[in-house]
């Protein structure tokens, strides 16, 4: 009978015990000195720091996109092979676009399609490691209505094309007195196919390249520049 009395004892005090440390625990909770952590809503990303690759105008590249749970919070190109002046308004633009628009479906750079789909497709394949959707980061961006309104201009010289020979052109006339000189270029970026020349220059020299096993006259290099030009050359001139 006593140790019925004890075991009984035993079990009260146990069953009081543990009321009481319950208790502790949710006075804790309730102050959120230790209440336990809830768990975050989950995001489309993965956090963290991705490395992506493509390959541009100049081979491959490599980019560096950042990701927090729900958004792309930074995009860095490591390395590149692109040409100078050519690939940088690309290179400027398409990383600040995808962050601003939270998409990778960003315009091209006019100009330097190869290189803003070699980095596109970089920052892609960055995503894909972070366990996105890519449907999610492949949207298409709404591009603005864009109102055109006509502009008049004088001047005493007007130039089309802002490449080597439009620049020079440009300059030459202001040396020679022009008061007032306007240069219009399509692109985004002065250069035109000066910045694009691989430095070869088209020439004819029949002597020495008979001697070379090359058939080749001044009558068939007029021809050949002028097809080549559309023949919307002028003949004189060619």
């Amino acid at each position: 009978m006593q140790k019925g009395k004890r075991v009984f004892s035993v079990i009260i005090c146990l069953t009081l015990v543990l009321t009481m440390l319950a208790g502790c625990t949710k006075e804790k909770a309730v102050d959120g000195s230790n209440a336990p952590s809830q768990e975050e809503g989950k995001g489309i990303f993965t956090p963290g720091k991705y490395i992506g690759k493509g390959t541009g105008y100049g081979g491959p590249l490599e980019v560096e996109v950042e990701v927090d749970k729900d958004k792309i919070i930074g995009v860095n190109i490591l390395s590149h092979n692109e040409t100078s002046k050519i690939s940088d308004l690309a290179i400027e633009r398409i990383p600040k676009a995808v962050v601003e628009n939270q998409t990778a479906e960003v315009d091209a750079v006019a100009g330097c399609t190869i290189s803003s789909m070699g980095i596109k497709l970089a920052i892609k394949d960055a995503l894909k490691q972070s366990g996105v959707d890519m449907a999610l980061v492949e949207k298409k961006v709404e591009k603005p209505a864009i109102t055109k309104t006509d502009e008049e201009k004088s001047a005493e010289v007007v130039i089309v094309g802002g490449g080597g020979a439009g620049l020079s052109a440009a300059v030459s006339a202001y040396e020679n007195g022009a008061k007032s000189v306007i240069l219009i270029e399509k692109m985004p970026f002065l250069g035109g196919n000066t910045l694009r020349a691989g430095g070869a220059y088209n020439a004819v020299n029949p002597e020495k390249q008979k001697a070379q096993g090359i058939e080749d006259s001044v009558e068939k290099h007029y021809q050949q520049t002028y097809e080549g030009g559309h023949k919307v050359g002028n003949p004189d001139l060619i």
